[in-house]
């Protein structure tokens, strides 16, 4: 009788977790590949961003440098990016990668390396500032 109780319960608590699944499921869209990209304020169009199989958000590097106001410029004897007058990232010994003939970097990236002072994904979008506070 103890186990026939124990079992109705266990299979009680299964069903009544189902519908608050399924409403936590609609309600994060964790497909950032559709998320939109914006720069200081205003949204780019680019290639999608996506996420490594460790939880990384890759974005699009020449897109978002050049509307950032940053030169990119393609060595491909080097396999090396040089975004700016400082900064070079080597295909292979970086965090950088090459998907569809496109380089892609992490998002910290901007924030990190290029010093800006915001860079995240919030509510459905990507967005990275020049300007204002740094976020902690």
């Amino acid at each position: 009788m103890k186990k026939m109780l124990t079992l109705l319960l266990v299979i009680g608590l299964l069903i009544s977790a189902f519908p608050v699944m399924a409403i936590a499921d609609t309600d994060v869209d964790l497909n950032m590949a559709e998320w939109p990209i914006l720069v200081d304020g205003v949204k780019i169009e680019t290639a999608k961003a996506f996420q490594t199989d460790d939880g990384t958000l890759m974005v699009p590097l020449r897109a978002i440098a050049e509307a950032l106001g940053f030169e990119v410029e393609w060595d491909a004897t080097a396999r090396a990016v040089a975004v700016g007058e400082k900064v070079t990232l080597t295909i292979g010994e970086s965090s950088s990668v090459i998907v569809d003939n496109l380089t892609y970097v992490p998002l910290g990236f901007f924030r990190d390396t290029l010093k800006m002072p915001n860079a995240f994904a919030f509510e459905g979008q990507i967005e990275i500032h020049s300007t204002g506070e740094t976020m902690e």
